[in-house]
């Protein structure tokens, strides 16, 4: 088991973890897997303030973000979109499937999504994620920073 692995086994429902300085609470936990790419898998986090926490072990990549507006309307990805005066370029789509809902109500879990992740061309830092959300029809984008294993304590495990 990676030190990616470890970090998701480890956190817990309710737990509060300390991103880049930044403390959270945790409220759901879901594994995925793409369609294209399907022994490639990755854990998602609902956050507290509408935050969202992505590892993927397999890339040994994290990044958190928050929810944000819709950058497109229903099943649009363009290329190329802009945002707070920097310009992200489309790098990488795949159709996502839930695995297992570990914990957290089903309604906060993304689900199953047509996703496109964008990279920032002044800043290999930053990321957008968008998605559509088939089952109710909305976007799900995230305007992300990418993160390392480093930044992030667990700072309770079973607090409730």
């Amino acid at each position: 088991m990676n030190a990616h692995e470890k970090l998701i086994t480890n956190i817990k429902e309710n737990s509060e973890i300390q991103i880049n300085g930044q403390v959270y609470r945790v409220y759901t936990k879901t594994h995925y897997a793409n369609v294209n790419n399907p022994n490639l898998r990755y854990t998602k986090f609902v956050l507290s303030g509408d935050n969202i926490l992505v590892i993927n072990p397999g890339r040994k990549s994290i990044f958190i973000g928050k929810i944000v507006e819709d950058f497109a309307k229903g099943e649009d990805f363009p290329e190329k979109i802009s945002y707070h005066g920097k310009t992200f370029r489309k790098f990488e789509q795949d159709y996502q499937v839930v695995t297992q809902i570990e914990f957290g109500e089903i309604s906060k879990c993304e689900g199953e999504c047509l996703w496109v992740d964008y990279t920032c061309d002044q800043d290999e830092n930053l990321c957008v994620d968008m998605a559509y959300v088939y089952r109710d029809k909305k976007r799900a984008d995230i305007y992300a920073r990418w993160t390392d294993i480093q930044n992030i304590k667990i700072l309770d495990k079973t607090k409730s």
